[in-house]
């Protein structure tokens, strides 16, 4: 329904607009809450080239968490030391999960 909607609406933005980051983190986000991560990921990776942002940058790592992407992860999150107080803790939490789930792979290979 709605999301359908939202996702054809960015997504005819996106082609108007193809060099447009704001509209590529829309896009990706509504990818990622409707549950399609390839997309959103590669929507919100094209948003951090385009434009440098914590908010795309933290949100395009989710988007890697949720595909079990892991190194993808570090690089989106690099220099969050700086960002606002509450993109540096999901950052935290992220970079958390992230290791979280390298010891279970490490525990799972022995």
């Amino acid at each position: 329904g709605d999301m359908k909607s939202a996702i054809l609406a960015f997504k005819n933005a996106v082609r108007e607009a193809p060099d447009n980051a704001l509209y590529r983190f829309h896009l990706g986000r509504a990818y990622l809450q409707a549950g399609s991560f390839a997309d959103a990921e590669k929507e919100l990776g094209r948003a951090v080239e385009l434009e440098s942002s914590p908010l795309y940058a933290l949100t395009a790592a989710k988007a890697a968490v949720r595909l079990s992407n892991w190194t993808d992860v570090e690089p989106l999150l690099e220099g969050s030391e700086g960002w606002p107080p509450e993109l540096r803790a999901s950052a935290l939490a992220l970079r958390a999960q992230v290791q979280l789930s390298a010891q279970q792979l490490d525990a799972a290979q022995k």
